[in-house]
């Protein structure tokens, strides 16, 4: 089986382009694999730090009985007109963070997505930690994460599992794809696929040592 693998494209479209080009001259190429890390930078530096300074101000001004969505949350310290001034201004800062973010997570999937439609064979992924929950619903019938597929003509199997257990600084906590390793494990097992695809090394799956050493080496 032959596979075109790439990862970590973080909105270079000119390499994704030119994996696409490329992809037209292989011969008997089956598939083309990303193992996650689709998005660019979302939020600068500033904007993130900006974000993440009034997330944390909601986190440590709310106190409640008990454990609430914070989405929910959210909504209402925005919407609720007895919520304090302070906590109603992070509020107000962390939605319109999210929203920026979102809106250029958008047109990062977009591009991405339009690419991925001129390869000549199927495009499967997962997402990385740089990837957001946006990610799920652009690459829907592209996405293997938490899923397993098998060729109809070869007969392999392929289960993926994506996301990582840390996150960038600059991406807002609500938009992370939850990352759980002894889930990823469980899965991967529970499959027992000839491939598996994903954005962190699945250790204690992988049975051949010098593999995982050299991925570890190589990252």
């Amino acid at each position: 089986m032959k596979i075109l693998h790439f990862s970590d494209l973080h909105g270079n479209w000119e390499q994704l382009r030119g994996l696409k080009d490329y992809s037209k001259l292989v011969s008997d190429l089956e598939i083309v694999v990303c193992s996650g890390d689709l998005l660019g930078e979302c939020l600068n530096d500033d904007e993130g730090r900006e974000m993440r300074n009034s997330f944390e101000a909601i986190i440590n001004g709310v106190k409640t009985n008990e454990p609430v969505p914070f989405n929910i949350l959210l909504k209402h310290l925005v919407t609720n007109p007895s919520v304090p001034l302070l906590l109603k201004f992070a509020a107000d800062k962390y939605s319109k963070a999210v929203k920026e973010y979102e809106r250029r997570a958008e047109s990062q999937y977009q591009e991405i997505y339009d690419i991925c439609k001129e390869f000549p064979v199927p495009v499967i992924m997962v997402p990385g930690n740089w990837d957001s929950k946006d990610f799920l619903r652009f690459f829907e019938s592209n996405s293997l994460h938490e899923r397993a597929a098998k060729g109809k003509e070869n007969g392999i199997t392929i289960a993926g599992y994506g996301g990582a257990d840390v996150y960038p600084m600059n991406t807002p906590p609500t938009k992370v794809i939850p990352f759980y390793e002894e889930k990823m494990k469980r899965h991967l097992t529970e499959k027992d696929p000839d491939i598996a695809i994903t954005h962190v090394m699945p250790n204690e799956i992988i049975s051949n040592t010098n593999v995982r050493v050299a991925c570890e080496n190589d990252r």
